[in-house]
Order: structure tokens, then C-alpha cells, then sequence
């Protein structure tokens, strides 16, 4: 009797291990995919922040070419009005 309830609890044991086991290794891969996706998060997030800075620089861009453009149009808008 005293050895059947023992090798239940070895078997108990046993399981529990292997489970133990188990969750170690699906914490470790967990882990290892945390990772990765913080590593993407990061590389996104530098992306992103280039693609910023590229449009900062593009709207300052334009808005430079509107105000030169602007001042075109009033010089060719002062010569036709002086040749009339």
C-alpha cells in the first residue's frame, strides 16, 4: 500500500516536472517573441520618425517655393501693369 501511494507520487512528481518544464520553455519563447516585437517596435518607431522629419522638410520646402512664387507673380503682375 505504503509503495502504490508512493509511486502515485512519483508519477505526481513526475508530471509536475514535466509541466514545469513545459511552462519554462513557453516562457522562454514568449520572451524571445517580446523581443523581437520590441526590436520592431523600436525600428518602426525610427521610421516613422524619419518619415517625419522627411515631411518637415518637404512642407518647408513647398512652403518656400509658394512664397517664391508668390513674389514672381507680383514682380510679372508690376512689369505687365508698368509695359500697359
Amino acid at each position: 500500500m505504503v509503495l502504490e501511494k508512493l509511486n502515485a507520487l512519483e508519477t505526481a512528481l513526475a508530471n509536475l516536472l514535466e509541466e514545469r518544464d513545459s511552462l519554462r520553455r513557453s516562457r522562454a519563447e514568449l520572451e524571445s517573441q517580446l523581443q523581437r516585437l520590441r526590436e520592431e517596435a523600436r525600428a518602426d518607431s525610427e521610421s516613422v520618425r524619419a518619415q517625419a522629419e522627411e515631411l518637415a522638410k518637404c512642407q518647408a520646402e513647398y512652403a518656400r517655393l509658394q512664397k517664391e512664387q508668390a513674389e514672381v507673380r507680383e514682380r510679372v503682375e508690376k512689369i505687365l501693369t508698368h509695359i500697359e
